[in-house]
């Protein structure tokens, strides 16, 4: 049995197991042969069709299509997590720990994820031995939850107090409130915008900062700046400076763009029987 997370981001899909980590661009193209054959992520044929995946796609394919879509339940979902997946297998047996956006965070949805990616997958990759594999159970997460576990295990006194949660992804902003270990659903959801926004040479980050920090303080009725807020997500490299002078006490992941993929690990280890942790399915 082997663990991997995944945290299936709309610019990026990152994942992680047993110490090692890889991260590609979410971005699925039509495969054609090529006579001229260069490196780059991934040529890879996936029960049975083959796609170009990644950085390969927005270079070689000439549909290449990067899904932007609020729900994440689709084909493109599956290819790009059937890629990662193979990439970090080692077994045959592979129990994944992956997330949703919160607002997406409901029996109906999570069903829906465990049956797109549940079962038996064979992907190969040119000159390499097929790797075959089944996904034999699935943790979903609430993403954003998964930096509260990260940084909990690294730093144990939060559990103590409140904590709040602010991870900017490219298309939504999941924000969660943590209070002795416990999830409060008041006080978290996801805001329907992201980075992706700021792919815009024209965003002003100090405005656009200003805004996540007037929407969050009307959904944090009881926010004090003692408590402390936790950021991270790829949004945070760019906007951290801005958000510190509207959030007093934040604590910044010290690797913002896998401190989910991170977390969803633990929270898998914990399912699993290792931890006791009550807020995974």
């Amino acid at each position: 049995m082997q663990i991997i997370s995944a945290d299936m981001g709309r610019s990026e899909s990152k994942f992680y197991s047993n110490g090692q980590k890889i991260k590609f661009r979410s971005i699925i193209g039509e495969w054609h042969q090529r006579n001229l054959n260069t490196d780059g992520n991934y040529d890879v044929c996936i029960n049975g069709i083959n796609y170009f995946i990644g950085d390969l796609a927005l270079r070689e394919s000439y549909l290449p299509r990067e899904m932007t879509t609020e729900s994440k339940i689709h084909e493109e979902t599956k290819l790009l997590f059937l890629t990662g997946i193979s990439l970090l297998a080692k077994d045959d047996d592979i129990y994944v720990s992956t997330g949703l956006p919160i607002n997406q965070f409901n029996p109906s949805i999570r069903d829906e994820i465990v049956s797109l990616l549940e079962g038996k997958h064979i992907v190969v990759f040119p000159g390499l031995r097929p790797k075959q594999f089944y996904i034999n159970k699935i943790t979903i997460c609430p993403e954003g939850g998964g930096t509260y576990f990260y940084e909990v295990k690294k730093r144990p006194e939060l559990k103590n107090g409140k904590v709040r949660i602010i991870n900017i992804g490219s298309r939504t902003i999941n924000y969660c409130t943590v209070l002795g270990g416990n999830f409060i659903n008041k006080d978290s959801g996801t805001l329907l915008y992201g980075s992706i926004q700021l792919r815009n040479s024209k965003a002003n980050l100090q405005e656009y900062s200003r805004k996540i920090y007037a929407d969050l303080s009307g959904i944090w009725q009881g926010y004090n700046d003692e408590e402390t807020v936790i950021l991270s997500g790829g949004g945070i490299i760019l906007l951290q400076n801005y958000l510190k002078q509207y959030f007093k006490n934040t604590l910044i992941s010290n690797d913002p763009i896998y401190s989910d993929v991170f977390g969803f690990y633990e929270i898998g280890l914990a399912n699993y029987g290792r931890l006791n942790v009550a807020i995974v399915k």
